[in-house]
């Protein structure tokens, strides 16, 4: 009997078998969705887990309020409030401006730390 539609069984049968079909899929597709729901939520979790990774990998370079100090944070500071992230050599470039010039590291972050390894940049016009 593999076939619902079988006139083996009554009318009555058949009705009874099909609405239990029917709630069984009923029930499946519900548990399909609830799991849909949770792998987006999940990947979207996991989304967001890696742009902030990516943005701790970063620096910012940002004015204070008047313009005049320039400072430089992790990208993942706490403090920065730009969104504009800048790889290593340019925080590192910030930093390495002439005195006057030179961008300050944040007292909380200390990216220093974390550019201890990036060498500074070469000044491309000085002669060699």
């Amino acid at each position: 009997m593999n076939d619902f539609q079988s006139a083996e069984l009554p009318v009555e049968q058949r009705l009874a078998l099909h609405e239990g079909l029917l709630v069984w899929l009923e029930w499946q597709a519900r548990n399909e969705r609830n799991l849909i729901r949770r792998l987006r939520s999940d990947a979207a979790t996991e989304q967001q887990r890696r742009e902030v990774a990516h943005r701790g990998l970063g620096f910012t370079v940002e004015a204070d309020r008047a313009g005049l100090t320039w400072t430089v944070h992790r990208g993942d500071c706490g403090f920065a409030t730009s969104d504009d992230v800048v790889d290593a050599p340019e925080a590192r470039a910030a930093l390495s401006r002439p005195d006057g010039e030179a961008a300050r590291p944040c007292e909380v972050c200390n990216p220093l730390a974390a550019l201890r390894d990036v060498p500074p940049p070469t000044d491309p016009w000085a002669s060699a």
